[in-house]
């Protein structure tokens, strides 16, 4: 049984993971403001903790490979740019 959740969670994830992107509501307005306080700074953040954790868990790689500044960037910098950096209301990249 948990295993079916988890694949209708990913099916999911990868379905809707595109409707996030689509400019539904211009950047700048009030629900664009509200949609973004409410529901995509608090994402993005959780992002950036992820990422900042996956980073440790890659970290010895990126070292062997001498690719550390690219995958911090990737996993840490980009998520906490869209999370603390991008202007409150403005959704589209």
């Amino acid at each position: 049984m948990r295993k079916r959740l988890v694949c209708i969670a990913c099916a999911l994830a990868v379905g809707l993971g595109g409707t996030l992107s689509s400019p539904a509501l211009p950047d700048g307005s009030p629900e664009a403001v509200a949609v973004d306080a409410v529901f995509v700074r608090p994402f993005c953040v959780a992002g950036t903790v992820g990422g900042a954790a996956l980073f440790l868990v890659a970290l010895p790689f990126a070292l062997i490979t001498k690719s550390t500044d690219q995958t911090a960037e990737a996993l840490v910098k980009a998520p906490a740019r869209a999370a603390f950096e991008r202007p409150l209301g403005k959704l589209s990249m």
